[in-house]
């Protein structure tokens, strides 16, 4: 039987029927419980929070409708088993609207009934946990895939520095031996081209790393605009240093996903825009449009600027590991690359970059825009 997998919670004020009933459950089930009121029921549920509870309704110092109603609210999906000799229209009303599972009526002479209606809810709890065990193996695996990947990338990344440090190196070594002199001036380019590609090499790891780190599997339910305000409070010196307008036209929406991959990679667009304006000193009238909405059962973020846009040639090989538009001292190019990896690989949804052209304040601007589709399912 699956039952015996389970915990189970037994709230009955009756002695006879909760002594007779106990014994025949106990042999039954993994663990179980046993509360003769609500708020003793109410203290244990808190204390073990067992997979199943079975409650009476008619009780002392705490009914077991109130009893469910604090259970829900700890535990809206908790499975709940009604038996109660109150059989009117009112009673079941209650027992639908707290959303509670079973309703089965005393004086209970069938416990095989009792029992089929126990291991159907077992079949129940069994069933998510195999979905959330298969989810948990997929996630591992996409994990492992992604972390193949990275070394991959680390690997063709490196090897370029890795040949110049060794160019130089090598090339001071063999002057030495056979006893060539070396300038001062040489030996100080050679420092600089070691010391360039080292830290290099060192920004490759930092920048994989902050998308890799354990709470990749990590899945909350948070607010859309929070992470967006978040990222706003972050960059908000380096805003307003570069005079940078910030236009938000933001729907609160819900997503259940990992938040912090989310910030860092809607983080990465942010950045990039601060960077077009920092090297194109030359715009005078600077934003940044924030636009977010539902549509079609998934959300929609639209990001734009007005910072002429990107070369139509390299639109295609913005999201390739570490191609990059902006001058070395910038950046590595890594981020939007990171940015297509979690929308489209963690989190399903789709990730477009285009150029715009559009009016706003009667003026007609050029710039980037990407937009970005979650499905919600």
């Amino acid at each position: 039987m699956l039952l015996n997998n389970f915990t189970l919670l037994y709230v009955e004020d009756d002695d006879d029927a909760r002594d007779v009933t106990s014994t025949i459950l106990r042999p039954k089930v993994k663990e179980l419980f046993i509360a003769s009121n609500g708020e003793e029921g109410l203290e244990l549920y808190k204390q073990h929070s067992p997979d199943i509870v079975i409650t009476d309704i008619g009780m002392p110092l705490m009914n077991g409708l109130d009893m469910c109603k604090e259970i829900k609210s700890i535990n809206y999906f908790q499975l709940i088993l009604v038996i109660t000799a109150f059989n009117d229209i009112a009673t079941l009303r209650s027992t639908i609207d707290l959303g509670i599972d079973k309703y089965i009526l005393k004086p209970l002479y069938d416990y095989n009934k009792l029992f089929s209606t126990l291991e159907n809810m077992a079949k129940i709890l069994q069933l998510d946990i195999d979905m959330r065990n298969s989810k948990r193996i997929s996630e591992i695996e996409n994990k492992i895939k992604s972390m193949s990947d990275m070394i991959g990338n680390i690997a063709h990344q490196w090897r370029q520095p890795l040949s110049v440090i060794s160019t130089s190196v090598s090339g001071m070594q063999i002057n030495l031996e056979y006893g060539i002199h070396i300038e001062d001036k040489q030996i100080d380019e050679c420092a600089n081209r070691v010391l360039k590609n080292t830290k290099y090499l060192s920004k490759i790891i930092d920048d994989f790393s902050y998308f890799f780190e354990d709470t990749s599997t990590t899945l909350t339910l948070f607010s859309i605009k929070d992470a967006i305000e978040h990222n706003i409070d972050k960059l908000k010196e380096s805003f307003e240093e570069n005079n940078i307008h910030i236009i938000k036209n933001i729907t609160d929406i819900e997503y259940f996903q990992n938040e912090e991959q989310f910030t860092k990679s809607i983080l990465n667009i942010f950045e990039n825009v601060k960077d077009v304006f920092t090297l194109h000193s030359e715009i005078k009238d600077r934003y940044f449009f924030i636009d977010v909405s539902k549509s079609n059962n998934e959300i929609v973020l639209i990001f734009k600027d007005n910072g002429g846009g990107i070369a139509e040639a390299i639109l295609n090989r913005l999201f390739e590991p570490y191609f990059t538009t902006k001058h070395k001292r910038v950046g590595a190019g890594i981020s939007l690359y990171m940015t297509n990896q979690v929308i489209v690989n963690n989190f399903n949804g789709t990730i477009l970059a285009q150029n715009e052209i559009y009016t706003y304040n009667k003026k007609e601007y050029k710039g980037a825009k990407f937009t970005i589709k979650l499905p919600l399912n």
